[in-house]
């Protein structure tokens, strides 16, 4: 499947179908042999997984004492609002988190490719006293150069990057340039188990941690069983006044308790589709 995308392109959409037989393979394979997949790709080294939440500033003063480890925040503001304007929205969302949190947890910011090269550099300075562990898809994914110019200027500051890049070779190109701080490859688009496997191993000598992309039972079940992972992301809605995961048509993925996920020892992933929710395609 890999090297039938060759004329078309390794990336994109094809990839993501590609990721989507990979992880039912796998999840087939635990099944076949009635094992979990973490324990398929060398077992637990942790028994629970601590995570940190991803929110939109909307919801913020409810998010504000939830037990994750960290609080990372959707960053709608950048150079389209002009540099000026962006920087200092910017700056007054970050305060009234930081405010909110406290000085303890964890603050990162999710940019979404949004901002340049600039705005990137000043925000790092507006922002110094905030204590930033992460900006996160700051640029275009194939500006892999200046991310690595990037990097290196708004120390301490990290650069997280990776969830729009698709196979091995496009993480390879950030480790060997040194353009990012922590990988984030997603399990569904980049693709699937085997591949993150492989993007894991590569990451192992260059001492940068694989931290999946998106919360889902696959990002669970890669890093429960991978010590570079140290930690996965959540992302909450509220219902009835109570945190959630989005609604999805896969039934039983874990949520986090007080922080933490934790995974049981069903066979695969251990989650099922509602078939009730899917609908016959038709042209």
């Amino acid at each position: 499947m890999y090297r039938s995308q060759l004329p078309y392109g390794q990336r994109g959409v094809s990839m993501i179908a590609l990721s989507a037989v990979d992880l039912a393979l796998w999840d087939l394979a635990g099944k076949l042999t009635d094992q979990p997949v973490y324990n398929l790709v060398g077992g637990k080294v942790r028994s629970q997984i601590p995570c940190y939440l991803t929110a939109h500033e909307s919801i913020l003063n409810r998010v504000a004492d939830e037990p994750f480890l960290g609080l990372k925040l959707a960053a709608p503001y950048g150079p389209a609002d002009g540099y000026a304007e962006g920087l200092a929205r910017t700056e007054s969302m970050v305060a009234r988190a930081r405010e909110a949190i406290g000085d303890e947890r964890e603050l990162m910011l999710d940019c979404y490719m949004a901002w340049d090269k600039e705005f990137t550099v000043r925000a790092a300075d507006r922002l110094r006293g905030y204590d930033i562990k992460w900006f996160e898809d700051a640029l275009h994914p194939e500006c892999v150069d200046q991310y690595a110019d990037v990097r290196k200027r708004v120390s301490p500051i990290q650069i997280a990057a990776g969830n729009m890049e698709f196979g091995h070779k496009a993480f390879h190109q950030l480790l060997h340039t040194r353009a990012a701080d922590i990988l984030q490859p997603d399990l569904r688009w980049a693709g699937g188990l085997t591949e993150v496997q492989r993007i894991a191993e590569m990451a192992k000598p260059y001492g940068v941690p694989v931290v999946p992309h998106a919360p889902s039972i696959y990002s669970y079940h890669y890093a429960i069983a991978n010590p570079n992972a140290p930690y996965a992301e959540f992302l909450g809605v509220f219902e009835d006044g109570q945190l959630t995961a989005p609604d999805t048509p896969v039934v039983g993925e874990p949520e986090p308790i007080d922080g933490f996920i934790e995974l049981d020892d069903a066979p695969g992933f251990g989650v099922d589709l509602d078939r009730d929710r899917l609908r016959t395609y038709s042209a």
